[in-house]
C-alpha cells in the first residue's frame, strides 16, 4: 500500500492533480500493481470503498478508504496485506489526500 509521490503530469482528460508510483501489489485485485503510475484528484474526503490515498506522517498509502465515527480504515485489495485503522489521536496524524481517478500499467 506504500506509494511514492512523483512530479509526472497526468493526462488532462483524467482531471488529476498529482501522480504516484505504486510500490507493492496490495491493490492487485483492482489491477493496480507495483510500478504502476496512479493518478489522483485532490480531495479531503472520498465515498466509502473508493480507492484513495492517505498521508500517514510522511508516507502516502493507497487503498480502499472507509470512514466510521471517530475511525478511518484503509483496506488493501489483496488479503496478504494488512488493513490500516486509525482512531482517537491517530486521526490527527493522517489525512485523505485524494481519490484515484486512473492508473497506467507499465509493461516491461
Amino acid at each position: 500500500m506504500k506509494t511514492v509521490v512523483t512530479e509526472m503530469q497526468a493526462p488532462s482528460y483524467l482531471d488529476a492533480d498529482f501522480t504516484m508510483i505504486c510500490q507493492d501489489d496490495s491493490m492487485i485485485r483492482s489491477r493496480i500493481s507495483a510500478g504502476d503510475l496512479v493518478y489522483i484528484r485532490t480531495q479531503k474526503s472520498v465515498e466509502d470503498g473508493e480507492i484513495g490515498v492517505i498521508l500517514d506522517g510522511n508516507t502516502a498509502f493507497l487503498g480502499r478508504i472507509w470512514t466510521y465515527p471517530n475511525c478511518l480504515m484503509l483496506r488493501p485489495d489483496d488479503p496478504r496485506f494488512p488493513s490500516r485503522t486509525y482512531s482517537g489521536k491517530q486521526l490527527e496524524q493522517v489525512a485523505i489526500l485524494g481519490r484515484v481517478v486512473g492508473f497506467t500499467s507499465i509493461i516491461a
